[in-house]
């Protein structure tokens, strides 16, 4: 077929030559079509003609061939870094060893694409937990005969960071309030505490002032002293007075009380409370702390804050909402004896296999009642013998898909692309394009 009967076929729409564009398209060009039959045409886009809605993309191919897209026929049209693209092809070409990685990170370093390298570099360290090249490029030191970050080692002394540096807790908090601010802390921490207590105790005549001091509350100095006694209560109806309380304080430490019972507290009708306490005005600096939970090491966490994203978010965070589609935890079991266990997942969020009588793993039950395995899980052979009586933790690597993630997604975008996370990120440079015509 030569080139002027391939730009004919293509002028009506035709997406069957999809599959054969991608594989003549030229690296060197990093315009991309993507198709909305789930194909791409790479190359250098030529010219542009029509409306958004029913013109024609002009595009030049590796092979030479001019190629005409009707628009119609397309999801989204992206301009990218010729390196990115580089980078794609060869991912795609390397095998998943310690060594392939560590030589395709030096070739985004030299590249110049810092973000690809960073995960590179972690997943040779997965592969092989002593590669020290590796461990040196992440800025990683040896102590102790154990590899860690700069981070994690003064975290282990003690220390967090503050500013870009690093100092004690104490002096983070003397650092963020003044005496005064400590003082009426101290002052409130007490009276709660004693209201607290009389909460649960037999006096009807304590409970009802106990309810009624903790009821009118609304200096944030209080905030410490409430989080402290009745955010982690077990009576719910507490909790649920926490966060009613919180909502009738005013300021930026209430908000973040807020979102954290949002995300932690184990009953779905006060968690959806706090979320609902967020004022609107308030909405984003909220949608920021959010953001930053997508990455917590935690997928029940993951998922509760995309959720809260789709409420009320903006478009703002739609980079990290795509980070997070798929995202990767780690769950320490106990399993009994010296061989391999296996564990399989189900998707109606029950072990199998399992005869009357039998007990589950603390570590994995504990998991279920918390969200942490929304698709259940299956433990092969639990009867052990007399000699697999002994116990040991071992840590698993889980990848999960997040649904949350893609709802939230699809409420701030009206885009359904599920979890193809570079789908999303070619549509997300579309829309970020700074070519008005490319669009």
């Amino acid at each position: 077929m030569d080139g002027s009967s391939l730009k004919h076929w293509l002028r009506f729409g035709t997406p069957v030559l999809a599959i054969l564009l991608v594989s003549v398209a030229s690296q060197i060009h990093a315009d991309l079509i993507k198709l909305k039959n789930g194909g791409e045409v790479r190359g250098q886009i030529k010219s542009q003609t029509g409306s958004k809605t029913d013109g024609q993309i002009t595009m030049i191919t590796l092979s030479g061939a001019e190629v005409v897209v009707d628009r119609k026929d397309t999801e989204f049209v992206t301009r990218r870094k010729v390196a990115i693209e580089k980078y794609e092809t060869r991912r795609k070409l390397t095998p998943d060893t310690a060594d392939a990685n560590w030589k395709l990170a030096e070739w985004c370093r030299e590249n110049r694409l810092r973000r690809q390298r960073v995960a590179l570099l972690e997943r040779v360290i997965e592969l092989d937990p002593n590669h020290e090249k590796a461990h040196r490029a992440l800025g990683h030191s040896l102590r102790n005969g154990k590899w860690m970050s700069r981070d994690d080692e003064m975290r282990a002394q003690g220390y967090v960071k503050y500013k870009g540096r690093y100092i004690t807790p104490q002096e983070l908090e003397l650092l963020k309030k003044s005496a005064t601010d400590r003082e009426a802390e101290q002052k409130w921490y007490k009276k709660i505490r004693v209201w607290h207590s009389w909460l649960a105790g037999r006096s009807e005549k304590r409970r009802n002032t106990a309810l009624k001091e903790l009821q009118s509350i609304t200096d944030a100095h209080a905030i410490r002293g409430l989080g402290k006694f009745l955010a982690s209560d077990k009576n719910k109806q507490i909790r649920k007075m926490y966060v009613d309380i919180l909502i009738n304080i005013t300021g930026d430490d209430s908000i973040e009380s807020l979102i954290l019972a949002s995300l932690s507290d184990p009953t779905l009708s006060i968690r959806e409370a706090a979320l609902a306490g967020i004022p609107e005005d308030k909405w984003e600096k909220a949608a920021t702390v959010y953001t930053s939970y997508l990455s917590n090491e935690f997928n029940l966490v993951v998922r509760r804050a995309a959720k809260a994203l789709g409420e009320i978010g903006t478009k703002d965070a739609v980079p990290q909402l795509i980070d997070a589609l798929v995202t990767t935890h780690r769950y320490k079991i106990t399993v009994r004896g010296s061989g391999q266990t296996q564990y399989s997942f189900s998707t109606d969020g029950q072990f199998g296999n399992f005869q009357s009588g039998s007990t589950l793993p603390p570590d994995i039950e504990l998991g279920l009642r918390t969200g942490q395995f929304p698709y259940g899980v299956i433990v092969l052979n639990p009867r052990p013998t007399a000699a697999e009586n002994q116990r040991r933790t071992i840590t698993i690597r889980r990848e999960q898909k997040n649904r949350e993630v893609v709802a939230a997604l699809e409420k701030l975008t009206g885009k359904n692309l599920g979890y193809n996370e570079r789908t999303w990120k070619l549509w997300w440079a579309s829309e970020k394009s700074t070519d008005g015509t490319i669009n």
